[in-house]
């Protein structure tokens, strides 16, 4: 009997590392993820396969004890478990836990002083005076910059990274402005404002935001020049023009097949009604609006991005879509399970499965078609 699986393959290391996801081509959003370890050891080589990621405990246990249908692995699987594998960890007496304790403590406060200070000199940065106008439509029609104010002096904006026609959704853009709505009663309580802002259509912008149940204001720029003006998308002329930036540096070729990236800026208006340009932060800067983190950070496995990417890709999905397969590229957008797309197509490895073994088409492909 015949039965045909597929996988994408998302790390090569030759002779050391493969990893890839495997799934069934008839049950697409059944994905799991395969680690293969090659280690020397004395007198020979070991194997170490690790198969992660499993639907639920009934189906990780059956292929850890052997005993899932296809699966013939069980001698030779050294680490067969859902999550990522723990290190071993020093254990110590409670004595000498409060002393590490204490002498840690005393860098968290040291960090706390030095952050203190930081916010200091970020929010005594020049400002500078917005002579341009700039008009955002919005579900209810046009608006202004000054109207996203709302009657506060202070508006901090997410530069969404959704450009026109974008069937993929940047799953970081979506994790951050997830802990929006629950603090958006406070910050307005506070004189701050809030709103997103992407290059998409409102039509298409107001989908995605339906379907994610956001309530936080959401305009697009689409038809104004906010997003180059403020260096979050780029066109290829300006790109080889070498006049487009992010991050305060060059942009690199590779954001002009993205054409829009992600970050904050913060607007003050005066009373006399005047804006002016505060502050704006971009690439890594953005997780600093990413609360999640500072609760991965303080748990045994810290944010557990052990690969592919090693970053947030690892792991991070828009939150209606876990659990329902798709596939994430390395710049953080996410690709519905349905999408045909030609960077969709390109990672995925079909294999042909004859009683139970696999085709040797994955060992054929060279390392550089390896990452979807």
């Amino acid at each position: 009997m015949t039965h045909e699986c597929q996988g994408e393959y998302r790390e090569v290391v030759p002779e050391r590392k493969l990893v890839f996801t495997w799934e069934w081509a008839s049950r697409p959003e059944h994905r799991s993820l395969v680690t293969v370890d090659l280690r020397t050891i004395p007198g020979g080589a070991e194997l170490v396969f690790t198969h992660a990621l499993f639907d639920d405990e009934t189906t990780r246990d059956d292929h850890r004890h052997g005993t899932a249908p296809s699966t013939n692995w069980k001698r030779s699987s050294h680490s067969l478990q859902k999550g990522c594998h723990m290190e071993q960890h020093s254990v110590v007496s409670r004595e000498k836990w409060l002393n590490a304790r204490r002498a840690l403590l005393t860098k968290e406060k040291a960090l706390t002083r030095a952050r203190d200070q930081l916010s200091k000199e970020q929010r005594a940065l020049p400002w500078v005076r917005m002579e341009k106008t700039y008009v955002f439509d919005a579900p209810t029609g046009q608006v202004t910059l000054g109207d996203l104010f709302n009657g506060r002096s202070q508006l901090i904006i997410k530069h969404f990274m959704m450009g026109p026609g974008a069937v993929h959704q940047c799953i970081g853009c979506s994790l951050a402005v997830d802990h929006v709505d629950g603090i958006l009663v406070h910050l307005e309580n506070h004189d701050v404002s809030y709103a997103v802002v992407a290059r998409a259509p409102i039509e298409e912008i107001e989908v995605v935001r339906k379907r994610m149940g956001w309530k936080f204001p959401w305009v697009s720029s689409f038809n104004s020049d906010f997003n180059y003006d403020f260096g979050v998308s780029f066109t290829p002329e300006r790109v080889a023009a070498g006049t487009a930036s992010y991050n305060y540096q060059p942009v690199e070729p590779w954001a002009v097949g993205l054409q829009d990236l992600s970050g904050h800026s913060v607007f003050y208006k005066s009373e006399a009604g005047e804006i002016f340009h505060t502050y704006s932060t971009f690439a890594r800067g953005d997780e600093e609006f990413v609360g999640i983190y500072r609760f991965l950070d303080i748990t045994p496995k810290g944010r557990n991005e052990n690969g592919p990417y090693h970053s947030m890709p690892d792991w991070v999905r828009p939150h209606d879509k876990y659990g329902a397969g798709g596939m994430v590229e390395p710049n953080g957008r996410y690709h519905d399970p349905s999408c045909a797309c030609a960077v969709h197509q390109r990672g995925r490895a079909i294999t042909r499965m004859s009683n139970g073994a696999a085709s040797d088409e994955p060992q054929r492909r060279k390392a550089s078609e390896s990452r979807g």
